[in-house]
C-alpha cells in the first residue's frame, strides 16, 4: 500500500504521470485505490485477493 506521492518518489517521474499510469492500471484491474484525507492510496489487486 502506498500513496501517489510515495510512488512518484520511487519511480522518478512527475506526480501527474504517476497518477495517470496508476489510473490506467486501476481500470485494468491491476490495482485498487482509496481516497484517504487529501491523498489517494494504492494497493495491488493481487495483494487484495490474498488478504481476503
Amino acid at each position: 500500500m502506498a500513496g501517489t506521492q510515495e510512488l512518484t518518489n520511487g519511480v522518478g517521474c512527475s506526480c501527474e504521470t504517476t497518477y495517470k499510469k496508476l489510473r490506467k492500471l486501476e481500470d485494468a484491474g491491476s490495482v485498487d485505490s482509496q481516497k484517504v484525507a487529501n491523498a489517494r492510496v494504492w494497493l495491488s489487486a493481487e495483494r487484495r485477493e490474498t488478504e481476503r
